[in-house]
Parts: C-alpha cells; structure tokens; sequence
C-alpha cells in the first residue's frame, strides 16, 4: 500500500461515503483489537473524531479520552500502522472503496514510490556478479572494465589511475599491497555530476582487494582462503549505486566513487611484516600484519577523497573478522565521528532492508596502535580489532568531515538464502547508498 493512500483515503472533500466511511471504522477497531485494546468505536463517536485530523491525532485523541493522559508516540504509531494494513486489506476485499479520481492518485503515488526500484535492482545484480565472480575473472582491470562501461553506458566522467600516477601521489601504502602482485593495480575515479547546479558533493569508497591470500602472514585452513574472491565486495557495492545512482540522477548531487584496486599476494617483491610504508599524507605504517591490508589500500584512497573537499564519504570494506564475530552475518558494523551520517545511513538502510549498527569509536583503543618505529602500526590487539580498524582509517580523514565506515564482512556473503537476498554474494550496501544518495545524502 502506497504511504499516501491513507491520507488520500481520508482527504475526500472531508465527507466520506457508506461503505468508505464503515471500512475506516472497521480499519480502526481492528487495529485496537490486534493490539490488544478493549475500546471500540461505534459511528457517533468516529464521527466526532473526523474533525481532529489525521490518523494519528484521532488515534491520540481518543485515547487521551479514554484513559486521560496523553499516550506514547510509538504507541500511537504503532496503531497507526496496524490500520494502515487493515486499510490494504479492507481495499483489496472491496469493502474500501476509492472516490472516483483518487484510485488515479494512488496509482501515481505508488508509481513515484516504485521509481527507482529498477535502477536499484540493477545495482545489486551488478554488485551480486562482481563478488560472485572467480578471482581470475574479476581482476583490478575488470573492475576498471566495468567502471568504464557504467561511464559509457550513463555519460560519466572516469579516471583510472595506474601505478606510476599513485607513486607521484604518494600512495606508499596502497602501492605496497600491491607490489605482491603479478597484476598491475588499479586506482579508479568514477564522477557523476548533476546536469544543473552542484549542491551537495559525497565520495563513495569501496575496498577493491580481488583477491586476499593474506600476503607472507599466510590465511590457512579454516581461514576462508578460497572465498577471499569477496574481499572486493565494498567496491563492487559502490560501483552497484554508481550504477543505479546514474540512471537516477538526483537533482544537485556531485558523487565520486573511489576504489584503490589490487591483490595481496606472496612473491618475491611482496611486503614483509616488519616493513615501515608511507601513506599519501604523509603518515607512516609499521607492518606488523600483511593480512591487514584493506586498511592500507583504503588509507590512500581516503586521503584522494578528502583532496575532492566534499560534504561527507562514505567507505564500505570486508575489513574485519572481528566485525562478522560481533554482529553475525546480518547486520554491518557502522562507524562515524558524526551523528548525523550515522542517523541517515542507519535510516537509509532501514529503507533499503539492510541492517546497520553503529559502534563505538572509542580514542582510548587507539593506543593500541601504537609503533615504536613509525607513526602507527596496521593492526592493533585481538580485543576490539573492529574498533581499532576504524580508528586507523579515521587518522586518514580530514577532522571535522563527515565520515562513516561501513565494515560489511558478515553481510558480503551467505551461505544460504535469507530475507531479500539469495545464497551467494548479496550486493550489500547498494540499497542503503542508493537511499540515502536519493535522499539527498544527509549529514
């Protein structure tokens, strides 16, 4: 049922019909009824009530009567819903019926509603095939392949920078990820620009390792090593809403999509726990764990994003076990200095029917990043590891810049199929970004 329908319903020259006025009146009690409550309204007093207002203030004010203080809000929204879905019932019966014109008017509000459903759904499907796909197939170049096609296919603007621009930008520890890896690394820049008056500008970063082996701290058995195709999942969700936000085009919104792109494999060349790298702002890492690299990757990337000035970035990143031990393979861990973001992510997931929980980012855990030999280490103590990933990605923001870290390696993958998403890659974080891109990106 379209969220204008019940205001349609009693919006009809203020006067209602028989059987409309009957089917309200049931909705009503049947919504009282459902939540347990003894109170029902006969016609007089329904009657009276239709001068109050919406559903909300009849619902308020009638039991403001009955028990004499004003009830809680989610108590009268509560009701509010239950008649909302006695409303679509009593419709699809015939015992509601529409006012000639209005049935046009719901159909139109539901269509508005139903917009960007096609645009979103393509997203997903292409963020679902990217982290499905083999680790041989998609590779740093494949994702610079279809970051081209989305730029072809929708009048984008694409950048991709290969590993002689990120050693002039300074991107020691991206590159040194990288250097493992008999496939050349990939920085790729996707920009969509509105056709008017740039209002608002949001950077989107997603982690693009193509595949982890865990470099010379080695994943071993029962470490999912042959699953680690899906480490690219954060930038195949951002190159999913790059996808479905081009077809959408909101008014006014400047949207950058990042994705540092490599592998971390063994060789030769490969990095050493041990070695000291510096970032493109000038911080250095000591590397005290190679199978903590996402970070690293994503520390550069974020740097380039702030560079853009934007009014808030949004990362998605497989970045922590700790993450899927904490919250399970439901719900994505959210993190952010800003209130704001984290509200109108956390909605926009809601929206989406993805699940988000935001976490704390507490500055005492920062202390166990703490190097001897270089301004930070890559990874601190087992206890809190989600927390200290965040902590290390936040030194490489501007301060005081909206800023929210989405770690979605419970959410990435299921085994088995549940809610809207199949067994398989799920193309988690699409439909919050998408939301809350269509929103306007608030922060």
């Amino acid at each position: 049922m379209a969220p204008a329908l019940s205001a349609l319903l009693w919006d009809v020259d203020g006067t209602l019909a028989e059987t409309e006025f009957e089917g309200h009146r049931v909705a009503f009690n049947r919504s009282f009824e459902a939540a347990g409550l003894p109170w029902r309204w006969d016609r007089p007093t329904y009657g009276r009530l239709l001068a109050v207002g919406g559903g909300h203030e009849r619902i308020t004010a009638f039991l403001r009567q009955v028990e004499g203080r004003t009830p809680e809000r989610g108590r009268v929204e509560e009701l509010q819903r239950r008649k909302q879905a006695c409303y679509a019932e009593l419709v699809q019966q015939g015992r509601l019926a529409l006012r000639p014109g209005v049935a046009r008017l719901v159909e139109e509000a539901a269509a508005a509603g139903l917009a960007h459903v096609a645009a979103t759904c393509s997203g997903v499907e292409l963020a679902r095939q990217l982290v499905a796909a083999p680790p041989n197939k998609a590779t740093p170049q494949a994702l610079a392949d279809e970051a081209a096609a989305i730029a072809d296919a929708f009048g984008l603007q694409l950048k991709v920078l290969e590993r002689a621009d990120c050693e002039a930008l300074g991107m020691g520890a991206y590159l040194g990820v990288a250097q493992g890896s008999d496939l050349p690394p990939k920085f790729i820049h996707l920009t969509l620009r509105p056709t008017g008056e740039v209002t608002r500008r949001v950077v989107l970063v997603g982690k693009g390792l193509t595949f982890d082996s865990g470099g010379y701290n080695l994943k071993t058995a029962g470490s999912q090593i042959e699953m680690m195709k899906y480490d690219m999942g954060g930038s195949a969700a951002v190159l999913g809403a790059a996808r479905a936000i081009a077809e959408i085009r909101p008014a006014g919104l400047e949207v950058h999509v990042i994705v540092a792109s490599c592998e971390n494999m063994i060789s030769g060349g490969a990095i050493h726990p041990g070695d000291v790298l510096t970032a493109s702002n000038g911080k250095t890492i000591e590397i005290n764990n190679t199978d903590a690299e996402g970070r690293l990757t994503l520390a550069d990337a974020l740097v380039y994003a702030c560079g853009l000035e934007p009014d808030a970035i949004v990362d998605l990143a497989t970045l922590t076990g700790a993450c899927v031990i904490a919250l399970g393979e439901e719900i994505a861990g959210l993190w952010s200095p800003s209130d704001g973001l984290a509200e109108a992510l956390i909605a926009a997931g809601t929206a989406g029917g993805e699940s988000l929980w935001r976490m704390p980012l507490r500055g005492s855990y920062k202390k166990g990043l703490k190097s001897h030999v270089a301004d930070m280490k890559n990874t601190g103590p087992r206890p809190g590891g989600s927390i200290t990933a965040a902590l290390f990605l936040q030194d490489f923001v501007t301060r005081g810049l909206p800023w929210a870290h989405l770690d979605i390696a419970g959410t990435v993958w299921s085994d088995k199929a549940r809610g809207l998403d199949p067994a398989g890659a799920t193309g988690f974080g699409v439909r919050t970004l998408v939301a809350w891109l269509v929103a306007g990106a608030p922060a």
